[in-house]
């Protein structure tokens, strides 16, 4: 554990995407952060590697009143059992706002 180097944890993290390294170095880094506090190591090697901002953050999906009445309105005036279909209908799909 103490052995372990800035450049050996870039060379095992090349080629992966952003989100699955940032991921691996918030682990690496907790399991060196407890051999820090037991001085097995002096210090942590993850925290001189930079976590890549991914660039994909999802923004939240909202709801005008104005469109809730379009969708829903019919649903309360018609059927209600329609109310369940169409409130899944409108969830965003992972592949919006690509």
């Amino acid at each position: 554990m103490a052995s372990i180097t800035v450049h050996e944890i870039e060379a095992q993290l090349g080629g992966t995407p952003p989100s699955a390294r940032n991921a691996f170095l918030r682990v690496l880094a907790a399991v060196l952060n407890y051999g820090v506090k037991r001085e097995w190591l002096q210090s942590n090697p993850v925290q001189k590697n930079r976590q890549i901002r991914s660039g994909s953050r999802r923004h939240p999906n909202t709801t005008t009143p104005t469109t809730f009445k379009h969708y829903y309105s019919p649903c309360l005036e018609l059927d209600l059992a329609l109310l369940p279909y169409t409130a899944l209908a409108l969830l965003p799909t992972s592949d919006q706002g690509k």
